[in-house]
Formats: C-alpha cells, sequence, structure tokens
C-alpha cells in the first residue's frame, strides 16, 4: 500500500508538472534559448581572456561544490501525513527509498550540465587533462549521492543551526574533494577518508526519527519555488506568499498612506520575499552584467535586457489583491489603482535605471548619459504602452 501511495503521488506531481508546461511551452523555450543563446555568446567571448595563471582548479571546485551540496528530496508529503502516516513510519522506508531515487535522478542533471559548462575553460589550463576531467564527473555523481545521504540524515536532527552546520561542512568538504582531484594531489585520499569519519559522525548525532514537520514544509517550499517559477511566465491564483515585516523598510512607506493603493501594494513589494528578493538579485546581477560584457552596444542591450526583467517578473504584484474583497471596499475607482501600480512599477525600474547608470559613469563613461536616457525612454514606452495591455486594462 505504502509503494502504491508513492507512485500515486508521483503520477499527479508529473501530470501537473506536464500541464503546466504544456501550457507555457512555447514562452519557456524561447526564454531559454534566448537566455542559452546570449550566455553562450558571451562566454565563448570571455574565454579567450583568461590569463594561463588563473586558478582553474580552485574556481571549478568552488563553482562544482555548490551544485554538490545543494540537496533537495521530494517526499510528496502533504500537511495531512503528520496525522495518518505517522504512525506507519516504520513502513515508510521503500516510501522515502522511492523519494531518494528520483531526487537524485534529477540533481545530477544540473551538476552534470555545469561540469560541461566548465569544459571550455578547463581546457584553457595549460595543464588541462580532459580525461581526467571527464572521468571526474563520474566520481562526482557518486559524491552527489553521498550528499543526498547526508542530506537526508541531517533533516532528522531538531536543531535549525544543524541545517547550516550540515551546508557548510559539506560545501568546505566538497570544495576540497574537486580542488584536489583536478590537481591530482595524494591528499584526496586523506579527505575520502574524513568523508567517511564524517558519515560515521551523521549517523551517530542524529536521532532515528524522521522529522515530519520539516519534511512537509520542505515539499511546500518546492512547490512554491515551482509554481513562482510557473508564474513568471501566467498567472498561478493559488500561490501561496510568504511575508516578512521588514521594518527599517516599511517605516519610510508610511508617507504613502495618503495613496491607498499604491501604500497597499508598495507595502506587498517590500515584505513579499518573491518580489523584493528577486527585486534585488536582478539589480545585482545586472550590474556584475555591466561590468563583465564588453562592448558599448553590449552593455546597452544588458540594460535594456535587465530593465523588461524586472518589469515583466513584477507584472504578476497587479493581481495578488485578486479575491480580496477588502480592496473592493476602498471609495476608489479602479483608475486610481490602475495608475497607483503603474507608478510603482515606474518608480522600481526608475530606481534599477538609476543604479545601472551609475555603474556605466564607472566603467562606460562615454555612454552612460545616453544610456540612463535609452533607459528612461524604454520605461515610458513599456510600462504606460505594453504593461496595460498585458494586464487588460
Amino acid at each position: 500500500m505504502i509503494k502504491m501511495l508513492w507512485y500515486q503521488r508521483y503520477h499527479i506531481h508529473t501530470q501537473k508538472t506536464a500541464k503546466y508546461f504544456a501550457l507555457i511551452g512555447n514562452s519557456v523555450f524561447y526564454a531559454f534559448l534566448t537566455l542559452f543563446g546570449l550566455g553562450g555568446y558571451w562566454y565563448a567571448k570571455l574565454l579567450p581572456s583568461v590569463a594561463p595563471q588563473t586558478p582553474f582548479s580552485l574556481i571549478i571546485a568552488v563553482i562544482l561544490a555548490f551544485f554538490l551540496t545543494r540537496s533537495r528530496i521530494r517526499t510528496f508529503l502533504q500537511e495531512g501525513d503528520l496525522v495518518f502516516l505517522l504512525p506507519l513510519e516504520e513502513k515508510m522506508k521503500t516510501y522515502f527509498l522511492h523519494s531518494f531515487i528520483y531526487s537524485y535522478t534529477i540533481s545530477i542533471i544540473p551538476l552534470l550540465v555545469a561540469g560541461l559548462a566548465l569544459v571550455p575553460f578547463y581546457m584553457h589550463n595549460p595543464k588541462a587533462n580532459i580525461a581526467l576531467f571527464l572521468i571526474g564527473l563520474l566520481f562526482l555523481c557518486l559524491l552527489k549521492a553521498w550528499n543526498m545521504y547526508l542530506y537526508w540524515i541531517i533533516q532528522k536532527n531538531r536543531e535549525p543551526s544543524s541545517l547550516y552546520l550540515d551546508y557548510t561542512t559539506r560545501y568546505i568538504f566538497n570544495t576540497a574533494f574537486v580542488f584536489l582531484y583536478l590537481q591530482s594531489s595524494l591528499l584526496l585520499v586523506v579527505i575520502v577518508l574524513l568523508g567517511a569519519g564524517l558519515t560515521l559522525f551523521y549517523q551517530k548525532i542524529n536521532s532515528k526519527f524522521i522529522h515530519w514537520e520539516r519534511l512537509i514544509a520542505r515539499e511546500q517550499q518546492m512547490n512554491i519555488s515551482f509554481y513562482r517559477f510557473i508564474n513568471l511566465f501566467m498567472d498561478v491564483p493559488h500561490i501561496n506568499k510568504k511575508v516578512k515585516a521588514r521594518k527599517l523598510i516599511s517605516l519610510p512607506i508610511s508617507i504613502l498612506v495618503k495613496s491607498p493603493f499604491l501604500y497597499a501594494y508598495t507595502l506587498v513589494f517590500v515584505r513579499g520575499n518573491d518580489y523584493l528578493t528577486l527585486y534585488i538579485r536582478l539589480i545585482l546581477i545586472g550590474c556584475i552584467a555591466l561590468y563583465y560584457i564588453p562592448g558599448d552596444y553590449g552593455k546597452l542591450g544588458v540594460l535594456i535586457l535587465f530593465l523588461f526583467m524586472t518589469a515583466f517578473q513584477t507584472i504578476p504584484l497587479w493581481k495578488h489583491f485578486y479575491g480580496k474583497i477588502i480592496m473592493d471596499l476602498y471609495p476608489l475607482s479602479l483608475q486610481k489603482r490602475k495608475q497607483s501600480f503603474l507608478l510603482l512599477l515606474f518608480l522600481l525600474i526608475l530606481i534599477e535605471n538609476t543604479v545601472f547608470t551609475i555603474i556605466l559613469a564607472i566603467w562606460a563613461k562615454n555612454i552612460f548619459i545616453v544610456g540612463f536616457f535609452i533607459g528612461m525612454i524604454y520605461i515610458v514606452l513599456y510600462i504606460y504602452l505594453i504593461v496595460p495591455k498585458k494586464l487588460r486594462i
């Protein structure tokens, strides 16, 4: 019965995933095609500038260690399982084994993609040994299984701090393993022995009982992450959102209280994890891209691209209050609400454009003024001509 339960939930999960990707297939395909095309083009342009004395092994180790350490196990658990499956914990070993195998199979894909993507970079190393590197990818698949096993064990620990300590420990171990392997160092034997000792230590200190609340919370987090990704391309009304107080940032927003809708949308943007964190990440990544992308036209293209991405991914904020009658009780017209949302979007992209202009003023002084005005023209045209059509307002 337990075995059939896993297959039943797995089938529901794959059906749901297939349904969403069938709806957004074209959008996702063209989006990833554009990103991979641009990324591959600039990656190829940057490779010739790599100096022979670059610490290739260390850079590759730091990157691959991230993919090795980051572990997720899809259990497909639900809130009701805390009541109905908890008494059957002893019989759940097969269920969780299937979850482990499925999660491992999925997780080695990004690891292998990252490893193969680093091959051109590694080949610029004067001491490069491509056979050693490719064989190393097979060892990394085994190391990934070890990481996921330790991750599964640590999930049983009741101390929240143990999760951070576990991640840090495994990341350092993985970095050292990959680095010493690429260096063909005999110290790799010591690292392997340390890994065996670490496994025994994990098994000894952690509980044998499953932390059901944590596993259910993790499963819900992964579902939310999936819905957030889908929400970039289509509306997902039932997506759950987390809210944080952020008192220091929220305090200045009180001056907007005379404009209820602007105040409400701004507060949601600042306190909602999926909006503010994404906004900050895009600005930081855009600044890094402006620094590394060569050529004036390339930098201007990056500026427009990130302004578009930020505006596009903030649009779902418009429907945040759909289905919440409290917003309809405001004695204000729908037009006021539209104007408030567009004004907030304009201010957010204006701030981003200003930050990008400052970066251009430092690293590309001859185009920073042009970049600012091109960004401003794009902001006005996109927000006040295109966005209203996307919102059907």
